[in-house]
């Protein structure tokens, strides 16, 4: 019997809503790792003016939650995006951010557009939390308005 609903087990802990990223990087803010065991990232390539815009991405770690001293990590590039209403997922574990650098704590998506202007959103799910519910650690009430949960 399961004990938690889906919106208690996941946490929205980072967000960039509808950003127009022209010729440019766009970052979110970062998830912080020690909270949750799974950090997932869900990147919606909304659309591109003439639609020639493309948009590629990777996760950056750091020690510190403001990123200096961050680094790109391996293997968590996305595939560059170029069709409008498309989306992507980029996911890591704790076990894997601490693998790459052992004093890495905060995970972010750090984005870049190029050719033409790219209209973009992101959401940062975290899962797996050392204290339950993981959406305790919602980003907070603004982004998060309301949810509704079968009772059946």
């Amino acid at each position: 019997m399961f004990t938690e609903t889906v919106k208690e087990r996941l946490a929205i802990m980072d967000v960039l809503n509808n950003a127009a990223v022209n010729n440019t990087t766009a970052i979110t803010l970062g998830i912080d790792m020690s909270k949750v065991k799974r950090a997932a990232y869900l990147v919606t390539f909304t659309s591109s003016v003439a639609g020639t815009g493309t948009l590629d991405g990777r996760l950056q770690g750091s020690f510190n939650s403001n990123f200096t001293g961050n680094t790109n990590i391996t293997g968590t590039n996305l595939t560059q995006m170029t069709t409008n209403g498309t989306l992507q997922t980029v996911e890591i574990r704790s076990d894997q951010l601490v693998q790459f650098n052992s004093t890495y704590r905060y995970v972010r998506l750090h984005l870049t557009g190029a050719v033409n202007s790219v209209t973009l959103g992101v959401v940062g799910f975290g899962t797996d939390s050392e204290q339950s519910p993981a959406s305790q650690y919602n980003l907070n009430t603004t982004f998060v308005v309301a949810g509704v949960v079968c009772n059946i």
